[in-house]
């Protein structure tokens, strides 16, 4: 689990190369560390057949509240049955996926 995860001033990200492509290289964002962790927490022992990560977009599939719904109602129709769970955090890049992709 993330919960032994140190404090973001004393993270060890390695800095990207000058010149490097950000998107390329993973990154953690220290303010969701403890959304990442619950997360984990909330679906150990569960099994799931789908899951997402991403960004805004792809959180806003479980939102009761984004696009008036709307979403919602495709997650709980299409997804659900599924057993799927929605690990997307709003405002992510790349590099932060790839980081839960790669740590969580």
């Amino acid at each position: 689990m993330l919960a032994a995860i140190p404090s973001a001033d004393v993270w060890p990200v390695a800095p990207a190369a000058n010149g490097a492509n950000l998107a390329e290289s993973p990154a953690p964002v220290m303010n969701w560390i403890a959304r990442v962790d619950s997360n984990l927490n909330r679906t150990k022992d569960h099994h799931f057949q789908l899951i997402f990560d991403g960004d805004t977009t792809i959180e806003a599939l479980a939102n009761p509240y984004a696009y008036s719904g709307k979403l919602k109602q495709l997650w709980d129709l299409s997804y659900a049955p599924l057993r799927a769970y929605d690990f997307a955090i709003g405002q992510d890049r790349t590099e932060n996926v790839l980081w839960r992709l790669q740590e969580g």
